[in-house]
């Protein structure tokens, strides 16, 4: 009777674990049909949108946006910036850096992350996926400049409204947003 060396037996689970963990990691990067960020399709091809600079909106006048006529400076898109509903204990925090956006909600239990694009024929807005309940779905943010703040609504890629419109304003916070009471 042969017995098996269970050390041996529990090397090769090991290795065997091993590769496989490898090669899904290596095939979640970019240049083989991922982002390298998790996500599967470009938010903005789903909406027939293309990359924009967010500095070269409306929007730029609420951001931290380089001078007009740097328009290198201007691709590169805003310095980073943080939006709440609250100075304390914010419900929604927004975090703005380039020509990306993420809006967190704790309370819903949402989040939005997206890149600044753009339709032609149709205002500049973010493109990009919502999370509600634990589903990955893609949506837009739009923003709207309001005397008291920005204004933002998210809807999803039929058009209908996940969100909004919320207001929020600059804050120096950088502290997640409070918890649902």
């Amino acid at each position: 009777m042969i017995h098996a060396n269970p050390l041996r037996s529990r090397r090769a689970r090991l290795a065997a674990l091993c590769l496989a963990v490898a090669g899904w990691t290596i095939g979640c990067g970019p240049g083989v049909g991922g982002t390298g960020n998790g996500e599967t399709q470009s938010a903005l091809l789903l909406f027939g949108a293309t990359a924009a600079a967010v500095c070269s909106s409306d929007l730029a006048a609420a951001l931290a946006c380089p001078a007009p006529g740097t328009t290198a400076a201007q691709d590169a898109g805003t310095a980073l910036l943080f939006f709440a509903d609250a100075v304390v204990d914010p419900r929604w925090l927004v975090r703005v850096e380039g020509n990306e956006i993420e809006l967190t909600d704790s309370c819903a239990r949402l989040s939005f992350r997206g890149e600044w694009g753009a339709v032609p024929g149709k205002p500049g807005r973010y493109f990009g996926y919502t999370d509600p309940d634990g589903q990955r779905i893609p949506a837009t943010l739009k923003i709207v400049i309001d005397a008291a703040g920005l204004q933002l609504a998210v809807r999803d890629l039929s058009g209908a409204a996940l969100l909004g419109p919320i207001m929020v304003t600059a804050t120096p916070s950088t502290d997640a947003p409070a918890p649902c009471g």
